[in-house]
């Protein structure tokens, strides 16, 4: 749309699809999938991009199958999230250490993981790929530099007024700030703050907390562990990004801990037939 017609926004039943914005001095057109905001996409592909490789993978020739995958990333690259573009990356990363521990020998996988980490450390040394990759990393940082400093503000605003007020059990419900925002937003765990008070707070870091050991020790198949990097990503993202952003946000993430937590075998007895096929019945009776 914006490409062949030149339409910079586009809204359908009130909902953004996508508006244009500046980003590291350029103009770019950033998707929001009529979401709320474009990091609920990032938050959407956290949650639904390992099952809907899982499905590729399973239903879809060689070729399609990582045409499909590359398409399925572009939600999250037209987000211009940089939260986002952070944890997806570590997110690869390590999606490609495991992958290749899975298929090659054990002492193979060692003996390249070597070979590049030394070879990596002699660029870094020798040439000026560290230099550029400082830079990338601080451009990307600062590239919406008017979102640092308001989302800077807006915690310390929330974090002062909570504490000035009620610092044992929190204010409740969100006031606004002066920048117009709700107090205690933009952040999970700035919110426990505001909400809540210190004690919300220790008691929200402490589920979170309980949350992710239990996701790091627990030993599944494949794509369970991929589901579970994903949600250990997400509470990064829950340091810059409310948890109840969206109502279908908090439901959906609680759901598939909850998944992921149960045993398969509670799944999969089968039910108790109404009548034993020990029983039988002799002539007499009909």
């Amino acid at each position: 749309m914006y490409y062949g017609i030149g339409m910079k926004d586009v809204t359908i039943l009130g909902k953004v699809l996508y508006y244009s914005e500046w980003f590291n001095q350029r103009e770019v057109m950033r998707f929001v999938g009529i979401m709320d905001y474009t990091n609920l996409v990032i938050m959407f592909c956290l949650f639904f991009y390992p099952l809907f490789c899982w499905y590729v993978i399973e239903n879809k020739g060689k070729f399609l199958r990582w045409l499909y995958i590359l398409l399925g990333v572009m939600p999250i690259i037209s987000t211009y999230s940089r939260s986002g573009y952070i944890v997806i990356l570590i997110g690869i990363l390590f999606f490609v250490v495991k992958y290749l521990s899975k298929q090659l020998n054990k002492n193979l996988f060692i003996f390249l993981t070597l070979v590049v980490l030394s070879t990596m450390i002699a660029i870094f040394m020798y040439t000026d790929l560290s230099q550029i990759v400082v830079m990338t990393m601080y451009e990307l940082v600062h590239a919406r530099e008017g979102s640092n400093d308001s989302r800077t503000f807006l915690m310390q605003e929330s974090i002062k007024v909570a504490l000035e007020n009620s610092p044992i059990i929190g204010l409740g419900i969100k006031d606004r700030s002066v920048l117009g925002y709700p107090l205690g937003s933009h952040s999970t765990f700035v919110g426990f703050i505001y909400k809540t008070g210190i004690i919300g707070f220790m008691i929200g870091s402490l589920i979170f907390l309980v949350i992710n050991l239990k996701l790091i020790f627990l030993k599944d198949m494949i794509y369970k562990t991929i589901l579970k990097v994903s949600l250990l990503l997400m509470s990064i993202l829950f340091v810059v990004e409310d948890i109840d952003g969206s109502n279908w946000l908090i439901v959906v993430y609680f759901i598939f801990v909850s998944i992921l937590f149960n045993r398969n075998d509670k799944f999969h007895h089968s039910p108790k037939p109404l009548v034993s096929h020990e029983y039988r019945f002799n002539n007499n009776e009909g």
